[in-house]
């Protein structure tokens, strides 16, 4: 375990940031602390995770951190951003107000950014890895993206080579309470989660007649909406490996790795599946009737997000992320088993 005068700021303690926080607490030992966007979230945050929360004011007078968290981001030795570009910066906010901050701060080593693998664009089902083109428009979200990813590696050069700056594009997030199985469940598909019975632990699914129905409907019915004969493939991630990532990253630096040369990781699981297949299989794992389970389905490109995604088709490789951060593996290397294990959880909870 690393000693505690190792310090993680995570600007942005949303779904994954508060949950690296608690882990590098928990797991390494740190000292960590970050920001949130309201005083009341942070006092949140602070009873539940035991985490060191400052507000962070973009609603005001975009002061960002205050006094407090100004002095705890001074004395981080690594930082990680997990907040996108707002929409009255179109760049990253935590560099917008406070990137002298970072470049005295004489304590920091690593400085991590959270992006998405949405930067890529469309490229027709063909696999992405971190050299391929980024196929986006100028002044999209994904363009904005681009620009704080390069204001976050450029960190490097700024600080001399002192900074190892790293950037993650995550695929789609999911994991407890966020996840194909949550979307059927809101869409009032799932009246209650299956008992899920595992065949001598390989961890297979008993389905009945009626829910293979489903799933076989829900692969056809994508099939014939695109039009094409081509899947439209989405790549996800679950949050415990994306918290496993960035904390490989992370203890490689405390370590004292030499290398700081700026790197991009892709940071998806080892399937890229339609999003068809990943929904009829959160229904085998719920007790759902059939036509409940066709219209969550149906209505998963509702949101903004969703509908952009449907423009974009990709696989995005994880191989550099493998090779260099977690080379026994991920422990979900697909959606079946991420969604499982959800499962199971909400079973036994």
């Amino acid at each position: 375990m690393l000693d505690a005068q190792t310090h993680l700021f995570v600007a942005g303690l949303g779904y994954v940031g508060e949950r690296l926080a608690v882990r590098a607490a928990s797991e390494l030992g740190w000292r960590v602390s970050g920001s949130c966007r309201t005083a009341d979230k942070a006092a949140l945050i602070r009873r539940r995770s035991g985490i060191d929360a400052y507000p962070f004011d973009l609603d005001d007078e975009y002061v960002g951190l205050n006094r407090d968290g100004l002095d705890a981001l001074s004395s981080a030795t690594h930082v990680l951003a997990t907040v996108p570009p707002i929409a009255d910066f179109n760049r990253d906010p935590l560099l917008a107000l406070h990137r002298p901050v970072l470049l005295r701060a004489g304590t920091l080593r690593w400085a991590g950014y959270l992006s998405t693998s949405s930067v890529y664009g469309d490229h027709a089902g063909a696999w992405v890895d971190e050299a391929s083109p980024c196929n986006v428009a100028d002044g999209s979200s994904a363009a904005d993206r681009l620009r704080a990813e390069a204001e976050w590696l450029a960190l490097h050069d700024a600080s001399d080579g002192r900074l190892a700056t790293r950037v993650f594009r995550l695929a789609g997030i999911y994991g407890p309470g966020r996840s194909a199985l949550d979307t059927l469940s809101r869409r009032g598909a799932a009246v209650a989660p299956a008992s899920p019975q595992l065949d001598n632990g390989t961890g297979a699914i008993e389905r009945s007649q009626s829910l293979s129905g489903v799933a076989a409907g829900a692969v056809a019915r994508t099939a014939g909406n695109s039009g094409a004969a081509v899947p439209r493939y989405v790549s996800r991630i679950h949050v415990t490996d994306i918290c496993s990532a960035l904390l490989a990253s992370m203890a490689a630096a405390a370590d004292g790795a030499r290398d700081t040369a700026p790197a991009v990781y892709n940071v998806a699981d080892s399937e890229p599946a339609p999003r068809a297949d990943v929904m009829a299989y959160a229904a085998s794992l719920l007790v759902a009737s059939a036509s409940d389970a066709s219209a969550a389905t149906d209505g998963s490109a509702d949101s903004a997000r969703a509908q952009r995604r449907a423009l974009e088709n990709k696989r995005v490789s994880n191989g550099r992320m493998l090779a260099e951060l977690l080379p026994a593996g991920l422990a979900y290397p697909t959606y079946r088993e991420g969604l499982r294990q959800i499962a199971l959880d909400e079973v036994d909870g």
